[in-house]
């Protein structure tokens, strides 16, 4: 990640905007309803972690790793149909964790707003240094999901 801090707005026009959704991510997404596809993307870069948000009109399916290094966290916020994580049920305002490398496999539903924080997992750690179970960097180097 950067060391400065920046800010892009990115207005969806076509599923190819949606390949590097967050900081180091490398995804593959397939739009699963008709017509045109539309929304928006922005992406924060500060120095130690990366912030996004995104919405778009269409069902999409995504796959491939949101982050090479980096541990993502996932929200879905909104979603007028249903949505997934791993083929677990995603209601909103649900967490998803995705560990760095790890293959996302999601589907995000009509008219989905997600959001998403890249952080290293060793700096999440470090956050959470008087609970033992949070500190543990093995523990952010797994899937989770979480209601």
């Amino acid at each position: 990640m950067s060391e400065g801090f920046s800010v892009h707005r990115l207005i969806i026009n076509s599923i190819d905007c949606l390949n590097q959704p967050i900081a180091d991510a490398d995804v593959d997404n397939v739009q699963l309803g008709h017509g045109q596809l539309s929304g928006s993307l922005t992406k924060v870069l500060l120095p130690k972690l990366a912030f996004s948000r995104t919405d778009f009109s269409l069902p999409l399916r995504t796959s491939g790793i949101l982050g090479t290094t980096n541990l993502t966290i996932c929200m879905l916020m909104n979603s007028s149909s249903r949505s997934t994580s791993w083929g677990r049920e995603l209601c909103q305002g649900d967490l998803f964790f995705s560990a760095p490398g790890s293959n996302l496999d999601a589907v995000f539903g009509e008219k989905a707003e997600a959001a998403g924080i890249s952080i290293h997992p060793e700096a999440l750690g470090a956050m959470f240094g008087g609970e033992p179970a949070l500190a543990d960097v093995g523990y952010w180097m797994q899937n989770h999901q979480f209601a």
